[in-house]
């Protein structure tokens, strides 16, 4: 209880930080790098902002407790990376991160496009993943390990900043091709959606999975099984007792520390020093959403707004510069400094000593720490924050998620953690578990925070054209039926390549017929489901699945899970307008059908001719014979004559 309560706290608390201190400054780095550097050196700095932001990832954490719960004896290879070579891991992942940044950022510099990056970033990783499955077996358990890392990069760190990151040059490359089109009479060559700013997400999620590929190929070649097995089972049998700072709580606090301040440290020496701009004002609460304004007066307004923001800064500078000019005119005791006289005349009053340049520079920092005081307060939430999740997580998270995976396959097989197992019928409890897993996958993503960031960009550069909503409804949709999917994969030990082929294959068909714009998006959020609160009990309900059945590795849901958000983004994108026609459609349809039979009630009402009222009263009154009709006319021409008399 205490550990999820933790947990929470220490994520709400990251994430407010994160959005009042890291991504300001993560925006104005990509808005005025560009403009200040040579393209070298824009590029060196999008790979050491990859290689941090991937180390301050929380879900990167996740991994680490993980390592104890693999089977040295099943999996060798698995422990070995896992718990020998853990660092390296992370160090290839965050290089694999600062690779996909260089390539984004080149890609919204040089105006590429994103599909033939997909495809020539996917074919030599699905290549790779067939190799270790038929090439050398031996490394087949390390796929799902390899694409699960890809969707652990990609998380509340990773992917606001590389959003921030890649839109910002993206603005500043598309304001240079602005300028010169006006140059040339041809503003309308610079035409285009903003959307085009995403796609870098994707690359990020790609290129670890290379990357830690790369890696369990180079390990097979170097070390054979023999010694492979050899060092996970001294590993995993050793009784030295560990190192306290590689135990909770004290891990937790390293970990913590060493995720946030070196990526805080490069983004302040970018802005202060290489950029000379000061730090970014924050705000730490929220403003109140504006009111949408009038289309016509829209240009004029935000004129106004930016020439009333200007002079307010120019009424600031000039009154700090003449507070600045009222300070230096004052002496130690703060009384006037005398004035000074021409040449050649004598002052009445004798000269004060110099001011003290410890005051000024007391008072210079005091109005630096007054005027960046959210920002720092900002900065101090996320570190507080982060080590604060890094405990709940060793303590909760992942324990959670592992006796929920070991207890799910109890409803349909015989589990030692569930007494009296199964406890429904085959069928029935299978079919159980799927939709319990399928709901869990929905929630865990609704409740992802960079899933509502990446949703607003979308409808905000859009202009409502892929609502919120919409994006949001299918990723989740498509969440809960990768997990599904996962959790098949592992109750029954399928080889995950299947999947990545199959799925991946439908992905690209699927990217073939769709917009530019839409398909960076669905690419995009397929790492954006994957955050601090999915991935740690997606990963831990996967082991326990395969503690469960007795697997070889329970590695592989989070890769599933990951690529079906693409599809249903996809597929929602190209079924939209023809859903729309087609609703448009059946309701016209529905009102004419309900016009025409509320008109055939009116006239049943209404419309009754005197033929319909004869017709009736002759089905109903039978008619009568020639004699009696005959005898009627006569007595009623006596009645008529008497009546007349």
């Amino acid at each position: 209880g205490h550990g999820t309560f933790l947990a929470i706290l220490g994520l709400t608390m990251f994430l407010d930080g994160l959005r009042v201190s890291i991504m300001p400054m993560a925006e104005m780095v990509g808005q005025e790098l560009p403009q200040r550097l040579h393209l070298f050196f824009v590029l060196c700095v999008a790979f050491i902002l990859g290689v941090l932001v991937t180390y301050a990832e929380p879900a990167i954490s996740a991994l680490r407790p993980l390592a104890e719960l693999v089977d040295p004896y099943s999996a060798p290879y698995l422990y070995f990376v896992m718990n020998c070579q853990q660092e390296l891991m992370v160090l290839a992942i965050g290089l694999g991160v600062g690779v996909a940044a260089v390539i984004g950022t080149l890609r919204f510099i040089k105006n590429w496009p994103l599909k033939p990056l997909i495809y020539m970033t996917l074919a030599p990783t699905v290549g790779l993943a067939c190799y270790m499955q038929w090439g050398n077996p031996n490394l087949a358990p390390l796929i799902g390990l390899s694409w699960d890392c890809g969707a652990v990069t990609t998380g509340p760190v990773t992917v606001p900043v590389l959003l921030a990151l890649g839109i910002g040059v993206m603005q500043s490359s598309r304001k240079r091709r602005l300028a010169q089109a006006a140059l040339e009479g041809t503003v309308a060559a610079g035409a285009g959606q903003a959307l085009e700013g995403f796609g870098i997400v994707t690359l990020a999620s790609l290129w670890p999975i290379l990357a830690v590929e790369l890696m369990s190929i180079i390990d097979g070649a170097i070390y054979d099984a023999d010694y492979v097995t050899e060092r996970a089972l001294e590993q995993y049998n050793s009784t030295s007792d560990p190192n306290p700072v590689d135990e909770p709580p004290l891990s937790g606090v390293v970990y913590g520390i060493r995720s946030i301040m070196p990526l805080v440290v490069v983004l302040f020496f970018i802005i202060l020093v290489v950029l000379r701009k000061p730090l970014p004002e924050c705000k730490i609460w929220v403003e109140a959403a504006r009111m949408p304004e009038d289309s016509s007066i829209r240009g004029g307004t935000a004129n106004i707004e930016r020439a009333s923001v200007a002079i307010s800064k120019l009424n600031r500078t000039a009154s700090e510069s003449s507070f600045e000019d009222t300070e230096a005119n004052k002496s130690c005791d703060g009384s006037p400094r005398s004035p000074t006289l021409p040449d050649g005349q004598l002052s009445e009053v004798e000269p004060k000593k110099k001011p003290f340049i410890l005051k000024r520079a007391m008072w210079a920092c005091g109005r630096w720490f007054r005027t960046n005081a959210p920002l720092l307060v900002g900065i101090a939430l996320a570190q507080v924050g982060m080590i604060a999740f890094n405990e709940g997580l060793a303590y909760a998270f992942t324990k959670l998620g592992s006796q929920t995976g070991e207890v799910l396959p109890g409803a349909f097989l015989e589990v030692e953690a569930v007494p009296g197992s199964p406890l429904y019928g085959y069928a029935g409890g299978l079919i159980l578990v799927l939709v319990v897993v399928f709901f869990i996958g929905v929630l865990a993503t609704r409740a992802e925070p960079a899933l509502n960031v990446l949703g607003s960009t979308v409808e905000k550069l859009s202009n409502g054209a892929f609502t919120s909503r919409m994006l949001i409804g299918a990723v989740c949709v498509g969440v809960g039926v990768g997990m599904a999917v996962g959790s098949v994969k592992i109750l029954y030990e399928l080889p995950i390549v299947y999947f990545i082929l199959g799925k991946y294959s439908v992905a690209i068909l699927l990217t073939i017929f769709t917009g530019d714009a839409i398909t960076a998006v669905a690419w995009d959020s397929a790492g954006v489901t994957t955050g601090p609160v999915t991935v740690p009990f997606v990963l831990s309900i996967g082991i326990g699945f395969s503690e469960a059945v007795n697997s070889t590795e329970g590695f592989g849901i989070l890769t599933i899970m990951s690529v079906s958000p693409i599809i249903s983004v996809l597929l929602t994108s190209l079924l939209r307008k023809p859903a729309k026609a087609a609703s448009r459609r059946m309701n016209m349809s529905l009102n004419k059908t309900f016009k025409k039979l509320q008109t055939f009630r009116m006239r049943q009402r209404l419309d009754i001719t005197p033929s319909f009222a004869m017709a009736t009263f002759n089905d109903i009154t039978p008619a009568p014979s020639r004699e009696s009709s005959h005898h009627g006319g006569n007595e009623a021409l006596k009645h008529t004559a008497s009546t007349n008399v």
